[in-house]
Order: structure tokens, then sequence, then C-alpha cells
């Protein structure tokens, strides 16, 4: 179900007569503001929180915009290109732009990128790619040297800074009707070095749309194609990999295409049931291919132009203009989690994947034929297709549990930040009751200190139950459903925790996973508060006994411990340890036995 969202028209649609070939948005040196170049000759600065136009330039009928303004971030100036063949560099307090100087070219550009903490790059259409400043100072001598097939079409670019520019470039041959991606690296010696070329294409289905997904160590061109599936390029890789396919793909008439950051990549689509074109934006994660939200924004999308994101706002041509909605990304921390593990970076979806490869054209197959040791269950529920983070939560570790994948939970639970109080005591519960052969043979905590043998519980089971005591937690929340654990688990967990309690180390190592005896008394002050009735009733003699040194064990932590947070934990504990007596304890509990 889509969440409706507020959008804003940023900038009207120029006048039919205008002659618009495009529109486009782009970041602006300050947060709040932005850049949209409309139609052929005429640009503004718009501050987005209050929807106010701040600058605006126009220029000559006869020098018209052939590709967006962006900014020069080192001189905080714009730079524009008219007529293919003049560029020309202007400020904020620059009146008309026709008369700020301009440099003529003998090459055509393409267009011009923007590129944080670095020099624009000037595309030239024949793929030749370089820095701003050696072609304004070169001029009309300024040499170009096509990197392009003569069959080749520029289609788009984009470039991202690492240590060097990496350039990406779009092209079709309509000779061979395929599309072509180049990737290129502008290094700080001005030297252009061709990175990866591959040449593809897919069978009955159309290249809608596609961007640049960029991370601090990773760049990923990602193409959306007719049929609603998305695949990822990397430079460094020679496949195109299948992501995901997005939501009612068949029912779709039109897509726009943009990367948030190297973790979620948003989809706009416009539905051809939808009579009066309001569309919806879903953004996905890219890394474990679920779908992580789904926007509905009540403005009729344009068929043509691209959606950008910066600075919390999606752009998106429409009907009436440019519209603007907000959107702050609230990333999926279980998700990243799971992303990070060793088990989920093969590149394999299912036992048959379609991918394209690097250097070949048309769609190949891949048969993987999978190692059974090898089996994760993690890797089949993130690869099964899109799942809400709601579904992830509601049955992951239930799965994990029933394939008894002790290392999977293992991990989880030391990297995922946000597991729900009642997922978490379902793993303790499951823990607690499942046999000691379960465990049995386990060797995935072979690094851990091997318990004594006063410990009522073996090294891996013991393990994994440290690292549920160790996870945060709040108490309000998890009261209820501790209430609910049987008690037999209750008292195999108090036994367990009164070990803790006279070999746990007082401080906070290094070590998170460790149980410190503030963590144990937290723990013991909890399963008392919610389960003290049931304790205090049971007849069982071995409980009784566990009950009476668990009483002697804090009276002596009592007396040697020091900190103030856990001196208050043992005193609340010991209150809650002693037996009523007097006048008081008669009231509290009458076992009667009926016969019938």
């Amino acid at each position: 179900m889509a969440t409706a969202v507020s959008a804003t028209v940023l900038c009207a649609k120029p006048n039919v007569t205008f002659n618009a070939s495009f529109v486009n948005t782009q970041s602006d040196f300050e947060y709040d503001k932005a850049i949209i170049t409309t139609g052929n000759n005429c640009v503004g600065i718009f501050k987005v929180d209050d929807q106010k136009l701040l600058k605006t330039w126009s220029t000559k009928h006869t020098l018209n915009f052939t590709c967006p303004v962006v900014p020069d971030f080192l001189r905080e100036q714009y730079v524009g290109v008219q007529n293919k063949t003049i560029i020309r560099c202007w400020s904020y307090e620059a009146e008309n732009i026709d008369r700020e100087k301009r440099w003529k070219l003998t090459e055509p550009v393409f267009c011009v990128l923007p590129i944080p903490n670095s020099e624009p790059v000037v595309v030239f259409q024949n793929g030749n790619c370089s820095f701003l400043n050696d072609i304004l100072l070169a001029g009309k001598d300024y040499q170009t040297i096509g990197q392009l097939c003569s069959e080749e079409q520029l289609y788009w670019a984009d470039a991202c800074f690492s240590e060097n520019v990496i350039i990406l470039l779009l092209t079709w041959n309509e000779k061979v009707n395929t599309w072509v991606v180049y990737w290129l690296q502008l290094s700080s010696q001005h030297s252009t070095e061709l990175l990866g070329k591959t040449t593809f294409h897919k069978k009955d289905h159309q290249l809608c749309t596609w961007c640049l997904s960029l991370g601090a160590d990773i760049q990923r061109f990602l193409t959306l194609w007719s049929d609603g599936i998305i695949y990822s390029l990397e430079p460094k890789n020679d496949t195109l990999k299948k992501l995901f396919q997005v939501s009612d793909s068949e029912k779709t008439q039109s897509f726009m295409m943009t990367s948030l950051n190297d973790s979620y990549v948003a989809i706009a689509m416009k539905n051809l049931e939808n009579i009066t074109g309001e569309f919806v934006i879903e953004i996905w994660d890219i890394n474990f291919c679920f779908q992580h939200t789904r926007l509905f924004v009540s403005y009729p999308m344009s068929c043509k132009g691209q959606m950008t994101f910066f600075n919390g706002n999606f752009y998106v041509p429409c009907e009436q203009g440019v519209v603007s909605v907000p959107y702050l990304n609230q990333p999926a921390s279980l998700a990243r989690a799971v992303g990070r593990l060793p088990s989920l970076s093969t590149s394999s979806f299912s036992s048959h994947s379609e991918m394209l490869h690097w250097k070949k054209t048309g769609v190949v197959s891949f048969q993987y034929k999978k190692d059974q040791q090898n089996d994760d269950i993690l890797e089949q529920y993130f690869h099964s297709g899109g799942r809400s983070v709601s579904l992830l939560y509601q049955d992951l570790f239930k799965k994990i549990c029933e394939k008894l994948d002790f290392a999977a939970l293992s991990k989880l639970l030391k990297q995922v930040s946000d597991i729900p109080e009642k997922v978490l005591v379902d793993i303790l519960n499951y823990l607690l009751s499942a046999g000691e052969e379960v465990f049995a043979g386990e060797e995935i905590f072979a690094g851990n200190d091997e318990k004594s043998t006063d410990c009522p519980l073996n090294d891996s089971r013991s393990s994994l139950i440290d690292l549920v005591l160790c996870y945060p937690y709040n108490e309000a929340f998890i009261l209820p459903y501790l209430k609910v654990l049987h008690l037999n688990q209750i008292m195999l967990l108090i036994r367990y925790l009164h070990y803790l309690l006279k070999v746990a180390p007082y401080l906070e190592t290094s070590d998170r996973s460790e149980v410190t005896v503030t963590k144990a008394a937290a723990w013991m002050v909890m399963i008392f508060t919610a389960k003290f009735e049931e304790i205090l009733v049971c007849s069982d003699e071995s409980s009784k006994q566990l009950i009476r040194s668990l009483i002697d064990t804090t009276k002596e932590l009592q007396k040697s411990c020091k900190d103030t947070l856990m001196m208050g934990l043992i005193t609340a504990l010991k209150k809650r340890l002693e037996m009523p007596k007097g006048k008081k304890a008669s009231s509290l509990y009458c076992i009667e036995v009926l016969c019938i």
C-alpha cells in the first residue's frame, strides 16, 4: 500500500510557445536551493522550502541552452552550454549572462557534469571527456580524441569522484541495435583511461530508464527494462546482474529512476489504469532486493524527463512542471546488517539466473550448482523476492530457528540493531526450550572461552543466549513477553543468570557479546518482576534451593559492589528474592487441594 505524501510544484511548466526541449534539476551550492533549467533559454534558482524563485536568467533565442546548467563547486559559479559549442560561466550576481564571457569550441559538447569537491567535467558528443578549466584555457585550440564508434550515439553521461573522477557514458548503436556502456577514469594528471566497455540488449524488451548509484567504494549503473526488471553493472565486474522486478510493471506506462545512495534506488511509475495520471515512487533496497517504501504523489507525471534526488527531496517532471517531493530515507538496519554477511555476497539469485554478459550481446543464461553445505537460509530468504521490512521481522528469525542455522542467528544478533522485543523473547524462548542435543557438535563458537563445568548450559547454547542478554531492549516493551514464558524456561534462565552473577566480569570489555554482572542482574530483576508470583509458589525442591543460593550470592555481591548502577540492581534483586514475613505473608496465597 502506498503512503500519500505532500508534493508541491516548484517550477511551473513553461509556456507552450516556449518550445521547452528538456527540464532538468540540479543541486545548488546551498543546501535548500535547486537549479532548474526549463527548456532552451531559461534557468532559475529556487529556494525549495519556500517554493520561491530567487533568481532567473534567460538568453537570446538565437543562443539556446543545449544541456542543463550546472554548478561549478570549486569556483561557485554556474556553467552552461549554448548551441553545443559555446560555454558560458557566470556568478549569482550576474544580471545578463549574454554579457558574460564565453568560450567558442570546435567540437560539439554533449553535457557538463558537476562533481562535488572537484572541477566540472565536459563531455563531448564523440565521447571525449576533460576538466572544464583545461578546455577554457585551450579554447578553440582544444583537441578532442573520440571514445565512441562512428555508429554510436551518446544518450546519457554521469560522473562521480573517488580517488579519481569516474565517468559513465551510455550510447546506442543503431546499426546493430545494442546499448553500449563505457567506464572512463579521468585522473588528476588529466589523462583519460578506459576502465571497461560492455555491449548489451534484451530481446523483446526496451530499456526504459537508468541511473548511476554512488557509494564511498562502489559505483553501480542500474538499468530498468520494460518488463520491470532492474539490472546492476559495476566497473570492475564482467556481468550485468539481475536484481529484482518492480511492482505492477506490466501495467506501467512510464518509468523514471534515480539513486538515493549506494543502498537505495527510487522508481517513479505511472500506471496505465490511472486516468488522472498520478504516480507512485517505490524505494527499493538494491543490496537485498526488497521494497522499502511506496509513496503516492497526486500529480500527473510526465512521460519525458529524468527524476533526481538530493538534499531530502525528489524532483519529478510532471504535467504542471517540476514537482518537489520531500522524503527522509530511514535505512532498514536489519537489511543493512544482513547484507554484510559473507553468505550474501554471492551473485546467484536462484538455481537458474538470467544475466547480461559484460562482453557479449544478448541474454546469456547461467546455471548454478549450489553446494548443499552452503545452503544458507538467509540467502534463500532474501533472494526469494521483494519483502517488506515488517515481514522480514515477522518470520525471518523463525525460519532461521527452524533450519537450525545457528551461525546465521549469531551474526544477526551481533549486527542487527533494531530487533523487536517480541522477536528477541521468541529467540530466547527457543534457545531455552530446545534440547541440549540440538546444540551438540556446533563449532561456530570455537573462538569463545569455554564455560566452567558449573555452567548449566553447553558452550554453544550459552554463547547464543549471551548475545540475547547483551542485546539492547526497552524494559517496558519486553516485560509483557517475558510473562508468557513457561516456568521451566524461566528457571533454566535463572540458573544460568545465577552462574553469570558468580563468574561474569564487573566492567564492560571489548567483547560486546560478553555478559557483565550488571547485565545479568538487570535481566534477573526483569525475570522476577515478570514471573514473581509463579516463582514464589513453585513447589520444586531444586527451584527452592536455587532461590536460596541466589539470595546468598546477592548478599555477597552487595558487600563487594561499588558501582552505583550495579548496587541499585543488586539491591532491587535482593528485595525481590526476600520472602514476605509476618501477617502480610499469609494473605498472599492460599493453595488448596480439591477432591472431585
